[in-house]
């Protein structure tokens, strides 16, 4: 990435024409009863997080979705299992994504005061005071979601997901984190990553399927890799060591699929997805190693080559491909590393 020039490049670039995906996704709409932001402590959310082991790794930094006040963002040491509260969410406030800033001072969380505006926008958490500064504006209607940084820190990309009209309009955008502004980058697509200066998507069909990873490259072309033979639902982008790795969602008959982090933070239903395929390398069609299902609900690339995971079973960090369970809880629902 050569700095804020290079998204202020793809921002400029024109319209593009994606290809349309196969399959149904089914997420929540502000029309329907807005669910519970927090489903029933007794069921859900019925286990304490309990560390379960511990690593030499940098902290994590994760979002615990349990009852007020213990619905908190929260750093842990792996290395020792501790844990600190850096923000607890206030009463009808919800976080839809964190990322850690580039140089690790600050979080970028994507953030509503009231979860019945029903839309977000993106705020700073600083991690030495733990005061939230409002960036972009929540509008109602529109979330922000899956917040990835730009090298520079200067710039934050998130998914833009808007449902102000009766077809909902999904597509990456760039938030200037001096101030607020919000820019497209790439019509119909969600999950985007950086990998050396090019940006990665998931484009989106006409029927909100995910079948293919899009590339954006600083000179405004678009390529696409396939993946599994276009037949899976993907999910989850994560780059590490200049490689791009996806999710897979595996399909329950009679049951759709959600609609990125947005609907998962409200508490909707999460298929079962394969862990973690092979890394996605030039223009090649790689084919999914499948590493066993699991309920992924959000992942992280850390650094140093692994992915920190919140899972239906806690958190966890995957290193040359073995998976260390640390945290047991039903609880955590996004995480940054």
């Amino acid at each position: 990435m050569t700095g804020r020039p290079v998204l202020r490049r793809l921002v400029l670039t024109g319209a593009l024409s994606l290809v349309v995906g196969a399959g149904v996704v089914v997420g929540w709409s502000p029309d329907d009863t807005a669910p519970s932001v927090l489903p029933d402590t007794s069921t859900a959310f019925s286990i304490d997080m309990e560390v379960s082991a511990t690593l030499d790794h940098a902290t994590v930094y994760a979002v615990e979705q349990r009852a007020r006040p213990a619905y908190r963002i929260f750093a842990l040491d792996p290395a020792t299992g501790e844990d600190r509260t850096v923000f607890t969410v206030p009463e009808d406030a919800i976080v839809y994504g964190i990322a850690l800033s580039p140089d690790g001072s600050s979080l970028a969380v994507a953030y509503s005061p009231d979860f019945q505006l029903s839309g977000n926008g993106i705020s700073l958490l600083d991690l030495a005071t733990g005061d939230l500064t409002e960036v972009s504006a929540t509008v109602p209607g529109v979330h922000l979601t899956d917040p990835v940084w730009a090298e520079d820190g200067e710039e934050v990309l998130a998914s833009r997901v808007d449902r102000r009209s009766d077809d909902e309009v999904l597509d990456v955008v760039s938030v200037t984190m001096a101030d607020g502004g919000v820019s497209a980058v790439v019509p119909d697509a969600v999950g985007p990553a950086l990998v050396d200066g090019a940006v990665y998507f998931l484009r989106v069909g006409d029927d909100l399927a995910r079948r293919g990873v899009g590339r954006l490259e600083e000179t405004g072309e678009v390529t696409t890799l396939q993946v599994a033979d276009g037949e899976r639902d993907l999910d989850h982008l994560v780059s590490q060591e200049g490689e791009l790795s996806v999710a897979v969602l595996e399909e329950q008959d009679g049951q759709g699929l959600t609609l990125g982090s947005a609907a998962q933070a409200h508490g909707s239903h999460v298929v079962p997805s394969v862990r973690w395929s092979v890394p996605l390398t030039g223009g090649s069609a790689p084919q999914v190693e499948d590493g066993g299902s699991l309920v992924v609900h959000d992942a992280a690339a850390d650094g140093a080559g692994g992915v920190v995971t919140a899972d239906r079973e806690g958190l966890s960090i995957t290193v040359d491909g073995t998976r260390h369970a640390l945290v047991e809880s039903r609880a955590i629902r996004f995480v940054t590393a």
